[in-house]
């Protein structure tokens, strides 16, 4: 009896959590699921079930390689840029030199900042006419570098990118700068000893010894590009088109422009199901290289 009490009363200790779980987890899922199923303008009573229709409006659309092909570019220049740039300041900054303290806190300050508030701001800096970056180009007479930073198909995708990667190198930085500090200092006294430059150093000890954080850092940034909205929607609203459109921005569409919630459904589904698969397979490569 005594160990039935004690079983049970552990279970009390979870079912905060557990209802946490499945009312706002569980059960928003299985009805975004059950809803992908049927056509339905979110408003009214009655909904029609038309199977896979969804499915295959969104296959037949054209839409979805383009978001893929945005997710695969903005995830690759955001995680590898944001990594290399936070490795390279983590590795200045952690060593005692003037106002390091001073240029952490500089570096990490975007990050405190919402990703609304940065979209905002760089909205005003890239704005064609009027905007600093373009003023300023002009009037160092280099009007030729001076373009349609977010109107312009070719480049609105890579200029978001820039702007995320300015928000979020710093949080980088700082998880860099956690990961060096756990690397013993005998080990880069003996590779000094035996004649290892600052460079050889870092590239050959202070890389391979960070995988850790390069792993956590990779799923944080890749399953942030596949659900980053914030960012795009205020730049460039998923335009022009669907040029620098992503999953949410088309969800967000699809659900209170298009008032179609069996395709915004869908589509969550199908994001839903590759966050999962990339993330499976990141956490097998994880272990794999743990054994």
């Amino acid at each position: 009896m005594y160990m039935k009490r004690k079983t049970f009363s552990a279970y009390l200790y979870i079912l905060p959590s557990l209802v946490f779980f499945v009312v706002f987890i569980l059960y928003p899922i299985v009805f975004i699921f059950q809803t992908s199923f049927y056509e339905w303008d979110g408003f009214s009573v009655n909904k029609e079930f038309i199977g896979i229709g969804n499915y295959i409006d969104i296959f037949n659309s054209g839409y979805l390689p383009v978001v893929l092909k945005n997710f695969v570019i903005f995830g690759a220049l955001t995680l590898i840029i944001q990594a290399f740039l936070g490795m390279v300041y983590a590795e200045f900054l952690r060593k005692r030199i003037l106002f390091a303290t001073f240029f952490k806190s500089l570096f990490f300050l975007p990050v405190v900042l919402t990703p609304v508030v940065v979209g905002y701001i760089f909205r005003s800096i890239l704005e064609v006419n009027y905007g600093f970056l373009n003023t300023t180009l002009r009037s160092l007479g280099l009007d030729i570098f001076a373009q349609e930073w977010l109107s312009n198909p070719k480049i609105a995708l890579y200029t978001v990118s820039a702007v995320n990667i300015w928000q979020w190198t710093g949080f980088n930085m700082l998880l860099y700068i956690a990961g060096m500090t756990s690397i013993p200092d005998s080990i880069h006294d003996a590779a000094s000893i035996d004649g290892a430059s600052g460079i050889v150093k870092f590239i050959r000890i202070t890389i391979p010894l960070l995988k850790h954080t390069h792993f956590t850092l990779s799923i944080l940034g890749i399953i942030g590009a596949l659900k980053v909205f914030d960012i795009i929607w205020v730049l460039t609203g998923g335009g022009p088109g669907v040029v620098t459109a992503s999953f949410s921005t088309l969800i967000l569409k699809e659900s209170f422009v298009a008032y179609n919630q069996g395709a915004s459904s869908a589509l969550s589904v199908i994001m839903i199901i590759i966050a999962f698969i990339i993330t499976a397979f990141q956490l097998k490569l994880y272990k794999k290289a743990n054994y």
